[in-house]
């Protein structure tokens, strides 16, 4: 209670009631007086210094106050609703207007009556007389930031609505102006609603127009760029008389001035503003009656900015090139895959290229005629899709069906070519992989595959049932179709196999069941025959189990026993020389007596049987290289001899020489060695006479048939004793065929007119027959003296292949080499290098 004594002391100042009394003047009385000044004087400084903090505390009373209402504040518009609703309400209630009372607290009023008891006693009425100024002044600031809030919301609001329309008229065809209008017209009333100032409002229209406008064109450039830059006065215009160059603007561009843009056209006909030429492309207005008359005007073109209207000019640009970047892909790919695809499947599941991708990759001119060409690839594809199941005769029939006569028109001469490539196609498939196009053409043919192979074309044969009627239903479908030599796996099947073959991990056990079973799977000889050749091609080679005689006689290779580059061993040689005494006995099998037949046949089916009924057997190891051999063999063939002999005259006597001796004598080498000289004479003579049979026609002289015939017979050799392995097609990089040929003879070059074995005109008789790189191949390549081709090409030759195609008008591709074969024989020693021994 000491700190209320200066206060207490201040209040009562001096008491002069009870206080002593001092005479006037005393000393006493004197400085008793100036004792109560001093106290008067330290109590009123006292009572300052409270009022002084009393006010300090209130203020930072306030303070706290007024930041717990700036808290407050933040609170309630975070919780508020997005547009702002009752944000006012919420912190500060409602006061009527009328009265000035409070008829609805708010959160202020909480905070408010919170804070007024922590107020200085003395401050504690001023602060509450200044609740409703306060009230008043944050009801003020909370009431703006709820407009604020209303304006954001709605302008949030509107600018999600314009952007929403601006991607329907980006999405929707630029070409629906119904469609454009109605989107627009829509952020047009959204903004009306708006509560902006008009000045704002008017911007706001402004650039909606112009995001509307510029979505349009974004629209129209992904659709068709070529036509944006049209309109914009860049690039070829709608008229090839209007073309400008890329670079160029027309009159009342937007970037050339936008004076120019509104002006009229009433007092001049030409070339129309961007902005007409806009409407007309939009079709932005009807038609007028008049077809001089040009359409209104429209300003989608004004309410594009200068920066939008170039920018957008850079988009067309960019997009007109990439959509011919993919056009020329697209035509490229289809050109290259689209025929083969309708041939298989009879259509394309890729985008067909237009008449319009054309004229655009290529220009109109050459457009023109690159489609046309395109168009005749795809129907070549068509018409193979026709022939699929169609037999090779019919297909040739076809053709001759579609050969063009004299006078006949282009279109005539254009289906004839589309229907000899369709035919080519198709000739050409069959032959690359004829049991794979089986497959593909005929559902029950792959569905037999499938059944052999399982899933995956796995090599292993886990049905032998299932692969031999696959391998069946193959080859009959082949011959259904007129193939000359089935084959009885598809590619894909003997790839497989290969591949298994190939794999080091898989034992050689397994790889000879695989063989066996194959073996085992082919229906007969023939299939056999063809089966070997399909896996000799891929590098397998079949096993010891084969018979060593049929594998001689048809040239498939040597049993496991000898390995391919091994020198055979006398016994080895003997079966393969047997084999070829046989092989043309095998053939007469149907026409000697049935009994013998069937001894022969089992002859042939079971060589090793007749081997191992000798005391000392190939398979046992005794029999060892040189005479012991050869005896073995002589006795097994003199068993086999007792099966035939007397029935087969012609196959016995060299089967009797075969096992008397395993050598010739030198009395035939001597023998033969005259038969050579003799020869070699004959063929100088016949050089000669075609030497001077040359020169006879390089006078003039035309000689009739019978003297034709008197020449051959003095050039020519005799087929039947010329040694050549035949006639063959390889395949040539080049159409230049006689560089073809001099690059493999240098040395020939300006002596030799280089002719075609196989003529030329093969390619047009017998369609697929013979593929073009086949023709230009050196295999079927001859270098004739230029001496001797006037004779030879011209005459002789001509002769020649004039009976060959009177005699076969349907060949076969073995029958073509077969008979090159023969005018080799007769005529290679006078070519140049020669043929035949």
């Amino acid at each position: 209670m000491v700190h209320v004594i200066p206060l207490s002391i201040a209040q009562r100042r001096l008491d002069t009631g009870n206080a002593p009394q001092y005479p006037q003047g005393s000393p006493i009385g004197g400085a008793m007086q100036g004792l109560g000044d001093h106290l008067s004087a330290v109590a009123e400084r006292y009572q300052q210094m409270k009022d002084q903090q009393e006010a300090f505390d209130a203020e930072i009373a306030r303070r706290r106050f007024n930041g717990q209402i700036a808290q407050a504040e933040d609170e309630v518009a975070a919780n508020a609703p997005a547009d702002g609703s009752g944000l006012h309400e919420a912190m500060y209630g409602q006061v009527d207007p009328y009265s000035g009372r409070v008829v609805k607290t708010g959160l202020f009023d909480k905070l408010f009556a919170a804070a007024l008891p922590s107020m200085p006693e003395s401050q504690r009425a001023a602060f509450a007389s200044q609740k409703e100024a306060m009230r008043l002044t944050g009801a003020l600031r909370m009431a703006a930031r709820q407009l604020q809030r209303r304006k954001d919301y709605e302008q949030a609001e509107v600018d999600t609505a314009l952007k929403t329309s601006a991607i329907a008229i980006g999405n929707a065809n630029p070409d629906d102006h119904v469609t454009f209008e109605a989107a627009r017209q829509q952020g047009l009333d959204l903004i009306d609603k708006m509560g902006v100032d008009p000045g704002i409002r008017q911007q706001m229209v402004k650039d909606w127009y112009g995001t509307a406008a510029k979505a349009r064109f974004e629209a129209l450039i992904a659709k068709d760029p070529k036509r944006a830059l049209e309109m914009f006065g860049v690039g070829a215009p709608a008229s090839g008389s209007e073309a400008t160059g890329d670079s160029a603007q027309t009159e009342g561009s937007p970037l050339s001035g936008g004076s120019k843009m509104a002006a009229g056209k009433d007092d001049r006909v030409g070339t129309p503003t961007p902005d007409e030429r806009i409407a007309q492309a939009f079709g932005d207005s009807a038609s007028a009656p008049n077809s001089m008359a040009i359409k209104p005007v429209t300003h989608h073109l004004a309410d594009l900015s200068r920066d939008d209207v170039q920018w957008l000019i850079n988009q067309a640009h960019a997009a007109n090139t990439a959509h011919l970047i993919e056009a020329r892909t697209n035509i490229a790919l289809v050109s290259q895959n689209g025929p083969d695809a309708i041939a298989k499947t009879g259509s394309y599941a890729g985008n067909m290229p237009s008449p319009a991708d054309f004229a655009a990759v290529y220009g109109a001119e050459e457009g023109g005629k690159q489609y046309h060409d395109f168009s005749l690839k795809m129907d070549v594809g068509r018409q193979a899709f026709g022939m699929r199941t169609m037999p090779n005769q019919a297909i040739h029939a076809a053709l001759r069906d579609a050969e063009p006569g004299p006078g006949s028109s282009e279109e005539e001469q254009t289906r004839y070519r589309v229907t000899a490539a369709a035919a080519l196609k198709t000739l050409g498939m069959r032959r690359a992989d004829p049991a794979g196009y089986v497959r593909e053409v005929f559902p029950n043919v792959d569905a037999a595959w499938k059944a052999a192979t399982g899933p995956g074309s796995k090599s292993e044969i886990s049905d032998l049932a299932a692969y031999k009627w696959a391998i069946a239903v193959s080859v009959a479908a082949q011959r259904q179709l007129g193939v000359e030599t089935p084959q009885p796996l598809p590619k894909a099947v003997v790839q497989s196999i290969a591949d298994t073959f190939g794999n080091k991990d898989v034992p050689q056990g397994e790889k000879g069941n695989i063989l066996r079973d194959l073996l085992a799977a082919a229906p007969d000889p023939t299939a056999r025959d063809a089966l070997s050749q399909q896996l000799d091609r891929v590098g397998i080679s079949w096993p010891a189990l084969v018979d060593p005689i049929v594998t001689s006689a048809i040239g498939q290779g040597r049993p496991l026993s000898a390995r391919p580059g091994e020198p055979q061993s006398a016994f080895q040689q003997a079966a393969d020389d047997f084999g070829n005494y046989l092989s043309e006995g095998f053939e007469a099998l149907g026409r000697i007596p049935h009994d013998i037949g069937l001894g022969l046949q089992d002859l042939r089916d079971s060589p090793w049987g007749f081997l191992e009924q000798l005391p000392a057997t190939p398979g046992s190891g005794a029999v060892a290289d040189g005479r012991l051999a050869l005896e073995a063999v002589g006795e097994a063939v003199a068993k086999g001899l007792a099966i035939v002999r007397g029935g087969t005259g012609k196959l016995a006597r060299p089967i009797e020489e075969f096992a008397d001796s395993g050598s010739r004598a030198a009395s035939d080498l001597a023998a033969e060695r005259s038969v050579a000289r003799q020869a070699v004479e004959a063929e100088s003579r016949a050089i000669d006479a075609a030497k001077e049979a040359a020169y006879r026609l390089s006078t003039g002289a035309k000689p009739d048939k019978a003297e034709l015939l008197e020449i051959i017979k003095s050039i020519a050799r005799d087929p039947s004793k010329v040694k050549y392995p035949g006639a063959s097609f390889g395949k040539a990089l080049s159409k230049n065929y006689r560089k073809t040929f001099l690059d493999a003879y240098p040395s020939l070059e300006g002596q030799v007119v280089v002719h075609h074995a196989a003529e030329r005109q093969v390619l047009t008789r017998y369609i697929g027959l013979v593929a073009e790189d086949e023709m230009h191949s050196l295999q079927n390549l001859r270098g004739i003296p230029k001496g001797l081709d006037n004779l030879l090409h011209k005459t002789v030759f001509r002769y020649e292949w004039n009976n060959f195609y009177r005699s076969h008008p349907q060949p076969t591709r073995q029958q073509v080499l077969d008979y090159v074969t023969y005018i080799d024989k007769k005529y290679g020693h006078l070519f140049n290098p020669p043929i035949g021994d």
